[in-house]
Order: C-alpha cells, then sequence, then structure tokens
C-alpha cells in the first residue's frame, strides 16, 4: 500500500514477461507509454512491494500489482471526535468521500486518514454519501473489523440525521410528533427510484421547525443507498442543495448531517453545522 492506496493485482493464465502481462491487461487504457512510465516510476511491485524488471518472466501463479499513482488532490484535515477500542469516530466533511472511487481517489476520508494517521489498517465501519457530512466510524486495526462491522450488519447501530428540506409537501408531517415511513426502494442509474412492493427502507422522521425552510430529525431503521434522500423528496421535501432529488442543481452543499451515531458500548455526537458552514 502505498500513499494511503492499496495495489491492484494482475492476475494471468500463462508464463509471461512482466511488461508484457501489464500491457495486455492495461496497454488499452494507459497505451504503451503508460506501461513504461510505471515500470520506470517503480509502480509496478510483486508480493514483497518490491519493483519488478520488465523482463522478468512471471509464472502464472506469481503475483504481479500495479499502485495507482495518487493525484496531487487537497489535503482535508480529518478531526476526530471519539475514539475506542480498534475505532475511531470522524466528522466527516460534506464533499469528501467514504471511501477511494472514480474521480475521488486521495480525496476520500479513509486515503486522508491513513495518511493522517499513518496507518493503513484504516477501512470504514459503514459509509456515508459523499455529499453528507457528519460522523463515520473507521475501524483501527484488523483485528477488530469483523466485530465492528459486524454492529452495522447486525443492526446494532442507531443513527439520527438533520436535514433542512424545502416546503409544500404532505402538511400532516408537520406537526412535530415522530412518524414511521415504509417505501421500497430500487437502484436505476445514478439515482433510486420508489416503487410498488414490499417496502425495504424504514424511516422515522419529525419536523422540528417549519418555514421558509423545514429542519428534521431523521432515524433510519434500514440503511438503503439514498435513503433519507429519497424518503423527504418522495414526500414532498426535497432536501436543499440535493443534486439528484427532485433533480434540480443548486449551489448550495446538501443539508444533510449524520449527527449522532450509538452502539454497543458507545455514543458519539457530531457537532452541527452552522450556517457559516454551508
Amino acid at each position: 500500500m502505498r500513499g494511503g492506496l492499496p495495489a491492484r493485482p494482475l492476475p494471468a493464465d500463462t508464463a509471461m514477461g512482466a511488461r508484457e502481462r501489464v500491457a495486455h491487461l492495461l496497454g488499452g487504457v494507459v497505451g504503451e507509454a503508460g506501461v513504461d512510465r510505471a515500470f520506470a516510476a517503480g509502480w509496478v511491485v510483486g508480493d514483497d512491494d518490491v519493483a519488478i524488471e520488465p523482463s522478468r518472466i512471471m509464472g502464472p501463479d506469481e503475483p504481479l500489482y500495479i499502485h495507482r499513482p495518487v493525484p496531487d488532490e487537497t489535503h482535508v484535515p480529518i478531526e476526530i471526535i471519539a475514539e475506542g477500542e480498534g475505532w475511531i469516530a470522524v466528522n466527516k466533511p460534506a464533499g469528501l468521500a467514504t471511501m477511494p472511487r472514480g474521480a475521488y481517489v486521495a480525496r476520500s476520508v479513509v486515503v486522508q486518514a491513513r495518511r493522517q494517521f499513518d496507518n493503513d489498517d484504516i477501512v470504514p465501519a459503514h459509509r456515508l454519501d459523499r455529499l453528507t457530512s457528519g460522523v463515520l466510524l473507521l475501524v483501527t486495526e484488523r483485528a477488530s473489523r469483523s466485530r465492528i462491522q459486524g454492529w452495522f450488519q447486525d443492526g446494532l447501530v442507531h443513527r439520527r440525521y438533520r436535514a433542512v428540506s424545502h416546503p409544500g409537501g404532505r402538511e400532516e408531517l408537520l406537526d412535530g410528533a415522530w412518524h414511521e415511513v415504509a417505501l421500497r426502494l430500487e437502484k436505476s442509474g445514478l439515482q433510486v427510484e420508489v416503487v410498488a412492493g414490499e417496502p425495504n427502507a424504514r424511516t422515522r422522521l419529525r419536523a422540528l421547525s417549519v418555514g421558509e425552510e423545514i429542519e428534521w430529525d431523521l432515524a433510519p431503521l434500514t440503511g438503503r443507498t439514498h435513503q433519507l434522500r429519497v424518503t423527504l423528496a418522495y414526500l414532498g421535501f426535497p432536501i436543499i442543495g440535493d443534486p439528484l432529488y427532485p433533480g434540480v442543481r443548486e449551489s448550495e452543499e446538501l443539508r444533510l448531517h449524520a449527527y449522532h451515531l450509538a452502539g454497543p458500548g458507545f455514543e458519539v455526537q457530531a457537532p452541527l453545522p452552522t450556517s457559516a458552514d454551508r
């Protein structure tokens, strides 16, 4: 692992030269010059993370890896708000992905935390959408991964969010009482849609203040992708700053913040963003 990013394995079915294997698998993406640059930079390595010569003949069972070049992305300091045995809780900024993916490689909580705390064992216990801010639990040691990630898989962790939405939806939901909404959500391209069928997403919600904007307290009982964003949009209260639901792109950040996380032996709160932070 380099720069907080793991190397990519490059498998092969037959014996061939190291450069030939890399060119066969990646040449169509990076070109011949890109293959040569990878060897010159020492990005192509064996199982011991030592650079491999391009002329070396590699057997089909010999592992070969390539390290991804990490772009010079702006460093975002990670704030620890709590820690325990095998974990830390951080306050994730809006716009920072949980995991490296697509255009967001180094600009992710996991990679930034690995670098900042010099710990390549850091992995997320769960995920937050890139646009969502707030408390995120990170596992800091390999021995604790199954235990801590299991809390989330087994439904032992309770989450609370604050959201600010546009008005205009179902008025009976604005009485300040808790309401439970059950929907069936299915992925459709980049978006998630509400469809007919047995509900697979349940959310408790209550309106905290009502005016030109509506502030919500949200408690998801399940953990579907974009669950809170889709639920409020479906009810007629799209979250301010949401580029996908209802699909009107705004200049503001998404007004959705994970402020509370509680599970076996821990309870963590992330400070609510102020208007100056938006």
